[in-house]
């Protein structure tokens, strides 16, 4: 096991610090108060991983250059002066629920611990703390992040194709893919069949498919059906 601030430090990696290397995948922002501490994350996330690293000494320094920073993993100490880690995460769920927060903690406070779960943590890692568990963690945060940004790109491109969908495409898409057939769909919106199925086939061309089960994978990645 190695305590946090084991590694050395070095006045080069003072504040504001950035990895580099190839095949740099990933961002990893590291919020510490303690110098020692963010040197030795610092080390070891540039030396056993190809992720970017970016330092800040604090919580509000972190959050005032929120807006300009790429998705990413935060590694967030929780006891620090000023504002604390969990008010610091309540803000950065609130702002960028995008990020994958990793809780840094020098004490196995149940109740804090709790608290930063409940507002989103992806976990939460007592100090000091083992290397390769620390790194595990990591690898795991970044996939999920990796997962939810294909989540999202994937929505993104759904809705901009049911975007291309006229008023009426779009309701008979929506009971289309609940299971309605043609006729059901008819009695609903107060028209004949054919008019359905006219709407029906102008939708699958603009939409660029050729069934409805296609259909339905589309409507689920954009959101306009829920999973359960």
């Amino acid at each position: 096991m190695v305590r946090a601030g084991g590694l050395p430090a070095t006045a080069a990696l003072a504040s504001d610090t950035f990895g580099t290397g190839p095949g740099m995948k990933g961002v990893v922002h590291i919020v510490d108060d303690d110098l020692s501490v963010r040197n030795s994350l610092y080390q070891l996330v540039t030396t056993r991983t190809h992720m970017l690293v970016r330092t800040f000494r604090s919580g509000d320094e972190f959050l005032g250059a929120l807006p300009d920073l790429e998705r990413g993993i935060v590694l967030l100490d929780l006891d620090m002066p000023g504002m604390s880690g969990v008010e610091v995460l309540a803000i950065l769920r609130a702002r960028r629920p995008d990020f994958i927060p990793l809780i840094l903690t020098g004490y196995g406070d149940v109740s804090t611990t709790v608290s930063a779960m409940r507002l989103g943590a992806f976990d939460v890692i007592e100090k000091p703390f083992e290397i390769a568990a620390l790194l595990r963690t990591l690898e795991q945060a970044m996939a999920k992040l990796e997962r939810d940004r294909d989540v999202q790109d994937n929505a993104r491109a759904a809705r901009e194709q049911i975007d291309k969908l006229s008023d009426r495409e779009r309701e008979v898409l929506l009971l289309l893919v609940a299971g309605h057939p043609n006729k059901a769909v008819a009695r609903e919106l107060g028209v004949s069949p054919r008019t359905v199925e006219g709407h029906r086939a102008s939708m699958m061309a603009k939409l660029e498919i050729a069934s409805l089960p296609e259909a339905m994978r589309l409507a689920y990645a954009a959101g306009l059906i829920p999973l359960a």
